[in-house]
């Protein structure tokens, strides 16, 4: 069998021909190879004449021939039961199918691959691996096919340092297994790094067979090409510095191999005349080919310049190959013109310009440097420095400031980078004043924005800088000189008062700058501090031209003007909203908390402003974190475009009540800058469920004992919630009060026999308070429930017990809302009244004249009543009908406690006696008679003496020659009153009793 892999099975029985059970056990094996064999089962029990079947199987880890006897114990058995097993392991058999791998030459750092098979001609798997003695350990060679190697690398200087050498071979693969009677292909790539010779072998080892079981012997040979640079000397000419120039050098191979070159890098480069580069600084040249590489090369230093270039190829031994490299440096070609500039007679301290000019005749640009000879120089240029373009012209300016009034020479120096340097010559004479003033007074002086009403300073210097003393007079075009002030005025930015503020601002007609001091000597080298100050009471846009004149003994003349611009402004802050309103609408339920709206304040003006806000409560101002600002909280500054933000709290619980309220304030903005104030209009409106009533008293007046009577009154929601309410009586005694009045006696009026006016009979009424169960007020509807805006009728009824003054207080119990009180009064009566006579006694009178006589009627109760006349004639009272009385007026009303006349009027029509009775009827009470009498008679003579006197007269001697019959009268009208208030009492008794049993029924 073959060695190691292969595994055999072999079964042997074991016989049992006795007649008992036979236990037996495997004796282990001693030898090497036996131990290669595996029994199972190794023990057990045979059946009496029965049989044990033995699985064998075997594996093998040696080769060579081989005999093995196992034996097997059986209990009882004077000896073992033996078993011998012979047998053969052979290894496996492979070969290459070339004798050897020749590579030839190979050219440095090119890889150059040889292939060959493996075969495996045994019946069992073979693994192996493939290696070569002889090869480097260290890491890769250089492979120019996969990637040259950068300019940098140390590999393209000579000896090269190295740790280890290189591994050159690659073998794919390297190991594997192959398969029974199979083949396995084989690929040697050798990139050589090292020239010389090779001669290895490719070395087979096989696995449990033994190393190097088969060697293939390898040969080769590394090669380096011989390149060669067909011009090594390279000369580019003439070269401005800085100018970056090319050319190209060959690169020949003239061997069969290709090769791989490397410009090296310039070493000291920062110290070298010239600079060299190239963009192909590595690349491969074929076999038999050529290769042109460019070359930058940049001179730095005038003069010859020679520079060598080193050429390296890749594994050759030696120094690199040299090229030379030659060029000329030259600078820019500038010429400078004018070399005088003459400036003549000019202004001192103004600034005079002259230009002369750098013309760049070549393609490199030029860098200048003017400058000026010698210190403290009355010129200056501009640009002093500054880069030439090629092929351009550049003007430089020469600015002269005279100081004096002198004449004045200079030198300009004009150097060129890498050329030459050219002298200017400058001459000017000075003439004028010699007052020197700050810079910013040429150009204008620009104040931007200034707030108005709010002085704005600007300050600046004078200075004499001749040898002569100067008066300067300021003025403004346009205006006349200035008046001096009586008290110079403050310096510095910082506010007024209102009232000096308001000192300052220009009356009509007179600029709104002016300069301080006006007028002032500067003596030599003297310097003074002028300050220019303006107010404006207007918002505007100012521009006015301030002059300066300057005199030097008797000459006088204008040596500065000015213009000065500002814009006088107004605060601007843009609110987020104008007003700000606050609605609560409290529920039953709801319990009332501060309220907040956000404000937020920017500054839209060009200037910062500070503000101080003012608002009153139940208001106040808080941050944006809704905490209240300190009361003392100094004013808040706003930079030009910042924002502020701000939160209203509104406390809508500012009133201990339940009545909706409205507070109204408003918010100041007040400028510390300005007088101008914004306002903002802060609304807080707080809603309960409140009713509208149309009245606050229901008054009944005095109505008739044992009636009802109703009155109605409107009941609106006027809140924009609904209004749940129910009505109540106030029961406090002292507040609620239901007094029963008597009735007055009724008594008989005298007839008109007796005197005139009758006093009455009773005296003044007292008040008495007797408690009732029965109700004298009720309102309907008791309870209801009101949507916003919706109204009700609310009615209410007095009920009128007999003779009883009332007053109470209804209460509407609004349900999360206030408690609404109404006074309910009222009173019931029976009317009263009084005649004042009961009979009209005419005596004798003209039969056919119109009798007239008056009554009068009384109102002597509480309760206004009516009256009629039943049967009184519809005719005039100037001619009625004969016997029919004429009662004017015969219907009407009477209030309490007033008095009507009656007008009654008779026509006897016929001699003779007559008696009539007149009706009077008031109310529902029983009519009351006026009994009418006299005689008709024909006209005759008659006494002046009234005809009522002398029957008055008569009417009282008769009473007292009649007393008994006065005493009878007098107690007829006692019984009948009393049988009157008796009848009262029945009725009221009733009427009590009827409306207690409605009470108890509701």
């Amino acid at each position: 069998m073959y060695f190691h892999f292969a595994f055999l099975l072999l079964q042997a029985a074991l016989l049992n021909k006795g007649p008992i059970g036979a236990p037996f056990s495997l004796i282990p094996p001693s030898t090497a190879m036996g131990s290669c064999f595996t029994f199972l089962p190794q023990e057990g029990i045979v059946a009496p004449h029965g049989f044990q079947i033995i699985q064998i199987s075997f594996c093998p880890t040696m080769m060579g021939e081989f005999e093995e006897e196992f034996c097997f114990r059986v209990t009882e058995s004077p000896k073992p039961v033996t078993l011998t097993i012979r047998g053969s392991v052979t290894g496996p058999t492979f070969h290459f199918d070339v004798p050897a791998l020749h590579f030839g030459d190979v050219s440095f750092g090119f890889p150059h691959t040889l292939k060959c098979c493996l075969y495996n001609t045994s019946l069992v798997h073979m693994a192996f691996k493939l290696h070569i003695p002889g090869d480097g350990l260290g890491e890769p060679s250089i492979d120019i096919s996969a990637k040259i190697p950068d300019p940098s690398s140390q590999c393209w200087r000579k000896e090269a340092p190295g740790l280890r050498r290189p591994r050159e071979f690659t073998i794919s693969p390297c190991s594997g297994t192959v398969r029974a009677l199979g083949s396995e292909d084989i690929k040697v790539t050798l990139c050589s790094n090292t020239v010389g010779e090779y001669k290895l072998e490719l070395v087979l080892d096989v696995e449990d067979v033994g190393k190097k079981a088969l060697a293939l012997p390898l040969t080769a040979r590394c090669v380096v090409p011989p390149l060669r640079v067909l011009d090594p000397v390279v000369s580019f000419r003439r070269c401005y510095l800085e100018v970056p120039y090319e050319k190209k050098l060959t690169l020949v191979n003239d061997s069969d191999f290709p090769g791989c070159y490397c410009v090296l890098p310039q070493e000291n480069k920062e110290e070298a005349a010239t600079w060299y580069c190239t963009s192909m600084a590595t690349g491969i040249i074929e076999a038999r080919g050529s290769v042109q590489i460019p070359i930058v090369l940049q001179a730095r230093l005038l003069g010859e310049c020679d520079v060598t270039a080193e050429l390296a190829v890749l594994g050759r031994g030696g120094s690199p190959l040299e090229i030379h490299l030659e060029c000329i440096g030259q600078g820019p070609i500038v010429c400078v013109y004018p070399r005088e500039i003459n400036f003549g007679v000019i202004r001192v301290l103004k600034d005079r310009t002259k230009t002369f000019y750098l013309a760049n005749q070549c393609d490199l640009p030029a860098t200048f440097q003017a400058k000026m000879a010698g210190k403290h120089s009355c010129w200056r240029l501009e640009p002093s420095e500054g880069v030439v373009p090629p092929n351009t012209e550049v003007a430089v300016r020469v600015i002269a400031h005279l100081s004096d009034t002198l004449k004045f020479q200079g030198e300009v120096k004009v150097s060129i980078e890498n050329s030459t340097t050219t002298i200017i010559s400058l001459q000017a004479v000075g003439k004028g004043a010699t007052i020197a003033m700050d810079k910013s007074l040429t150009s204008g002086i620009n104040l931007k924005s200034q707030f108005s009403f709010t002085p704005c300073y600007f300050h600046f210097k004078m200075t004499n800088t001749g040898r002569r003393i100067h008066r300067l007079y300021w003025s403004t075009e346009g205006f006349g000189t200035f008046q001096h002030r009586t008290r110079p005025p403050a310096l510095g930015g910082k506010r007024k008062t209102k009232g000096k503020a308001a000192s300052q601002i220009p009356r009509p007609g007179s600029p709104v700058f002016k300069v301080q001091p006006l007028q002032v000597d500067l003596s030599p080298g003297q310097t003074v501090e002028m300050v220019l100050e303006g107010c404006s009471s207007t918002a505007q846009e100012v521009k006015e031209r301030l002059l300066c004149h300057a005199q030097v003994g008797n000459v006088k003349e204008q040596i500065v003007q000015v213009d000065v611009t500002c814009k006088f402004i107004c605060p601007v802050v843009q609110m987020s909203s104008r007003a700000i309103t606050f609605r609560v609408e409290k529920k039953p339920s709801d319990v009332l908390t501060l309220q907040y709206q956000p404000l937020s304040l920017k500054n839209t003006c060009s200037l910062p402003f500070s503000i101080v806000l003012d608002l009153e409560q139940p208001f106040l101002i808080c941050n944006a974190d809704q905490q209240p600002l300190p009361a003392d909280s100094k004013p808040m500054t706003l930079d030009v475009g910042e924002e502020l933000h701000l939160c209203i709290q509104f406390n809508p619980a500012y009133e201990n009540n339940l009545h909706s309220r409205v507070a109204e304030r408003v918010l100041r903005i007040r400028f510390t800058e300005h007088p101008h104030e914004e306002q903002i209009t802060v609304r807080g409106e707080v809603h309960f469920p409140n009713l509208h009533l149309e009245t606050k008293a229901v008054d009944f007046g005095c109505i008739m004992n044992d009636t009802e009577e109703m009155l109605f009154m409107r009941m609106t929601n006027c809140s924009p919630l609904p209004v749940r309410y129910h009505w109540s009586f106030l029961t406090d005694r002292q507040l609620n009060t239901i007094r029963f009045i008597p009735s007055p006696p009724k008594f008989k009026p005298r007839s008109s026999k007796n005197e005139g006016v009758f006093p009455r009979r009773y005296s003044k009424i007292e008040s008495v308070e007797e408690p009732t169960k029965t109700p004298v007020f009720s309102v309907w509807p008791r309870r209801c429930v009101l949507e916003p805006g919706e109204s009700e009728v609310v009615i209410f009824t007095f009920f009128g017990h007999a003779n009883i003054k009332a007053r109470g207080r209804a209460l509407c119990h609004v349900e999360g809302g206030p408690t609404y009180e109404v006074l309910v009064t009222g009173q019931a009566s029976y009317p009263s009244y009084q005649l004042d006579v009961e009979e009209i006694d005419w005596g004798l009178q003209v039969f056919n004249k119109v009798l007239k006589a008056e009554v009068t009627l009384q109102n002597t109760g509480v309760l206004e009543f009516t009256y009629v006349v039943p049967e009184s004639s519809t005719d005039t009272a100037a001619n009625p009908l004969p016997g029919v009385p004429v009662v004017v007026p015969s219907t009407g009303s009477i209030a309490p406690g007033k008095k009507q006349v009656l007008e009654v009027y008779y026509l006897p029509g016929k001699l003779g006696v007559f008696c009539k009775t007149v009706q009077v009827q008031v109310a529902s009470l029983d009519p009351a008679e006026i009994f009418l009498k006299g005689e008709g008679t024909s006209p005759g003579v008659t006494k002046d003496l009234p005809r009522m006197l002398k029957e008055e007269e008569e009417v009282v001697q008769e009473e007292e020659e009649n007393p008994e019959q006065e005493e009878r009268e007098r107690d007829e009208s006692v019984v009948l009153e009393s049988r009157m208030e008796s009848r009262m009492e029945s009725r009221m008794e009733s009427r009590m009793e009827s409306l207690i049993v409605t009470a108890e029924q509701q």
